[in-house]
This record gives C-alpha cells, sequence and structure tokens, in this order.
C-alpha cells in the first residue's frame, strides 16, 4: 500500500512501502491530483517497457527465476510533484543468476539495462541504481563467512535505502550534511 504524501515535503513518509505496480499506476499515474500530468502516463509506459524487456531477457537466457526480483521507485515520482522528469530506480537483480549468465547469448542485455544511464533515460525515463542481490543467510555476522559479492550486497542495499530517504534542502542539486536525514520513504515493487 502507498501512503498519503506527507503534506509538508510533498513526499510519502521515511521507508520502504511494499507495492503492486496496478497501486503505482493507480496512485502515481491515474490519481486525481495527477490528471493533468504531462509526464507521468509516458515514464510510466517506460517503466512497464523496462520490466518487460527484463522478463525478455530472463526468457532468452532460459533462467530459472526472473534475473529482476523486485525494484524500488523513490524520488519525485513518489512524491505530489504533478511532472517528475523521470522515474529513480533500483532494479533488484538477482546476482547469481546474472554471473551465471555471463557470456552467453543475450546476456549483453543485463548491462544495456543497468549500465547505460544515459541510454536507459532516453529510452525509457528512468534513473537506474541497480542493486545486484545474493541471498545472505547471517546478515549480522560481518566476518570472513561471508563472500565479496555478500558483502558488497549488504553495503549497497544500506547505501541506496539511506539515498532513497533522502531529501535535498531548498531545492540545491547537490546533497548537503543537512540533507542526510530520512526526510521520505520510497516503494518496493515485487515481481
Amino acid at each position: 500500500m502507498i501512503p498519503a504524501f506527507d503534506d509538508a515535503t510533498g513526499y510519502i513518509p521515511p521507508g520502504r512501502y511494499s507495492c503492486t505496480l496496478q497501486e503505482v499506476q493507480d496512485r502515481l499515474v491515474l490519481a486525481d491530483e495527477f490528471t493533468t500530468s504531462y509526464t507521468r502516463n509516458p515514464l510510466f509506459a517506460g517503466l512497464l517497457t523496462y520490466v518487460a524487456h527484463w522478463q525478455d531477457t530472463s526468457d532468452k537466457l532460459q533462467s530459472p527465476s526472473p534475473l529482476l526480483r523486485s525494484f524500488w521507485i523513490a524520488g519525485s515520482f513518489a512524491s505530489s510533484k504533478v511532472d517528475p522528469g523521470d522515474i529513480d530506480i533500483t532494479p533488484v537483480i538477482d546476482g547469481k543468476l546474472a554471473d551465471e549468465a555471463h557470456g552467453k547469448p543475450g546476456s549483453k542485455m543485463i548491462r544495456k539495462l543497468t549500465q547505460h544511464r544515459d541510454g536507459i533515460k532516453q529510452r525509457y525515463g528512468l534513473e537506474v541504481f541497480p542493486l545486484r542481490w545474493y541471498p545472505v543467510v547471517q546478515p549480522h555476522r560481518a566476518d570472513a563467512s561471508l563472500d565479496g559479492d555478500q558483502q558488497a550486497y549488504l553495503s549497497d542495499r544500506g547505501r541506496l535505502d539511506d539515498w532513497w530517504e533522502r531529501c535535498r534542502i531548498d531545492g540545491s542539486d547537490l546533497p548537503s550534511i543537512e540533507g542526510c536525514d530520512s526526510r521520505r520513504g520510497y516503494l518496493e515493487v515485487r515481481l
């Protein structure tokens, strides 16, 4: 469920909120407050195309499960801003499956969906900050039992969670010490 926007910030309250793709469309595209938006419908269409390309890539690679596990939506699209310029998104990719796909026909699409930021923004309207997921049985153990991929996953997940809960103060384009507190939330769409 997507909570109401905070009147003071225009964002959803701090935290990560699980929702469906249909809820995203209903609340952030089709809601009455966005009927005058010129950007939300085309941005959402770009998001749907992006997700479909992940599904196609999983199918072509014959992955036993989807490469794209979920994705996080943050920034101005997850706010009361009528015309956001893009959708900030963190695709949560199954790192083990992506590693196993390396070198197989069709695997280059993984890179195209995660590493070509300018092309992704132009094609889909998304600003992409990927996260490679690896299973970690004991996340509280920072000892040698965690391999490098698991350590990177935990670090990256914490970094991105922290980032998506920040707001830039006074509309500044640059992060600041004053903007480090949690002031907004973000959405997680599980597939």
